[in-house]
């Protein structure tokens, strides 16, 4: 379809822009800048680079959320396999065994009750119901403007690990869109104005925005970054300022986004790292608990009964 509308003499950039699915308005831009400059193979060379490098981290992020929820999910799955199989067969072992209910432990008694309560079929809808109807709900809630901002807000806000992906790969968007931009020669208004386009986080695009109309009051990019302090990091509006100050802010911006970029990717790799030592620990409590409340009861009988046999060899 490019191939044939360009052919028909309309320029490359409006070829694209009939895909508004598959090429961003800042790529749309950049090829139409470049056109009229005379530098498409550059550009296109970096703009290969730039979506290639955002497709990655996006990818590497979805994989870090996604690693602990199919944890989570197994865990759960083997629960409730251990309290439909495994539980039912050591209860009708203690009936077959005569052991009165008040010489079974109250731990017994508890995972066993867990176990009939775990197995109802309103706990397993109600289980359900939360795996799938909380995902389902908020990709859908998140398509709405105003509850994607809050959402997205909350984000940036959120625990350590989380608020450290989360904050730093939105500063990664935020500055490589921009050191491309500016970068191939666009005015700042316009870079600002793309870059509120493209970041994924609604609540960075806000800040983004409100930059935007800074610049063009001829205040420059300090004050709304200052005020952002809980969505942009101080030091990272220390880093723009010093960039626009020495008219070094596509460098500036391109060295940030490339720091922060690898401490995403180290504090990705590290939750990996983290979580399966934790599960292992958790299984093995779950195990040790199993063992200890399933068996005590049996340990007990069969000791009852070797100390009634040895005082009947006695007698």
């Amino acid at each position: 379809d490019i191939t044939q509308y360009v052919e028909n003499g309309n320029a490359l950039w409006q070829a694209f822009e009939r895909w508004p699915r598959t090429f961003m308005p800042v790529e749309i831009n950049l090829i139409k800048a470049a056109e009229a400059s005379g530098t498409l193979n550059v550009i296109l060379k970096r703009m290969v680079v730039y979506r290639e490098r955002r497709h990655m981290l996006a990818k590497r992020i979805k994989g870090a959320m996604w690693y602990p929820a199919i944890l989570v999910i197994t865990c759960v799955a083997v629960l409730f396999l251990i309290a439909k199989v495994v539980v039912p067969e050591f209860k009708d072992l203690f009936d077959r065994l005569d052991i009165p209910p008040e010489k079974v432990p109250a731990l017994t008694h508890l995972v066993m009750d867990g176990a009939v309560l775990l197995t109802k079929p309103l706990s397993i809808a109600l289980i359900l119901a939360v795996l799938i109807g909380i995902p389902i709900a908020y990709l859908f809630l998140v398509r709405i403007p105003s509850v994607r901002y809050v959402v997205d807000h909350i984000k940036l806000r959120l625990p350590r690990i989380s608020k450290t992906i989360t904050r730093k790969s939105a500063v990664v968007d935020m500055t490589r869109s921009m050191a491309l931009l500016l970068r191939s020669g666009l005015s700042m208004m316009t870079t600002l104005d793309l870059v509120r386009a493209n970041v994924r986080n609604t609540a960075v695009a806000a800040v983004v925005g409100q930059v935007r109309d800074s610049v063009e009051r001829g205040e420059g990019i300090e004050e709304p970054l200052r005020r952002a302090s809980g969505i942009i990091p101080p030091v990272v509006t220390d880093m723009l300022v010093t960039g626009e100050d020495s008219g070094q802010l596509d460098q500036i911006a391109e060295h940030i986004a490339e720091t922060y970029e690898e401490e995403v990717n180290i504090t990705i790799g590290t939750i990996g790292e983290l979580i399966q030592p934790i599960l292992t620990v958790f299984l093995g409590v779950v195990v040790l608990v199993l063992f200890v409340s399933l068996f005590l009861p049996i340990l007990t009988t069969i000791n009852e009964l070797m100390n009634q046999t040895s005082g009947a060899g006695a007698d």
